[in-house]
């Protein structure tokens, strides 16, 4: 049985902390060093009994600066065109690392098929963003979900 020479242990030992090392620097970069704005969106849509409706959003902050004047703006429509509900929200601010919750109950008919539009606007270090995404929930399901990001590098 062959062993290892103590220089080969060493080396091996060496790769295996130079490993490390840059795998935490690649952390701390992308977490705290590198800049970045990203807000992440997260709606879920829940239909429960007697025609009772709740949009659920979760708004999170997971880039390294500060987002302001955040704008938010929630509307519900039915298969048929009617607007079941309507919510426009603002936040001054959302530090790095913050989150906000935002629930809203609407009122409709269960077995129309509903869609929700969702229109998001803020500022990271003067740099305007807009975005706006559509869910359609189709098909009878009582529930529906989706997550988007906006992500910037350097803003």
């Amino acid at each position: 049985m062959e062993k290892t020479p103590v220089q080969g242990r060493k080396a091996v030992w060496l790769m295996v902390i130079i490993s490390i090392a840059l795998f935490f620097l690649v952390y701390l970069g992308y977490n705290f060093i590198i800049p970045r704005a990203q807000m992440d969106v997260k709606v879920i849509y829940h239909e429960g009994v007697m025609g009772n409706m709740n949009v659920a959003i979760t708004l999170s902050n997971s880039g390294t600066v500060a987002i302001s004047n955040l704008n938010i703006s929630v509307n519900m429509n039915d298969e048929e065109g009617k607007e079941v509900g309507d919510k426009q929200i603002f936040y001054s601010s959302i530090p790095s690392g913050g989150k906000r919750t935002i629930n809203m109950n609407f009122s409709g008919d269960q077995n129309l098929d509903h869609t929700i539009m969702v229109e998001i606007s803020f500022s990271a270090k003067g740099k305007e963003y807009t975005r706006n995404w559509i869910l359609e929930e189709d098909g009878g399901y009582m529930n529906a979900a989706f997550e988007r990001t906006v992500k910037d590098w350097f803003p």
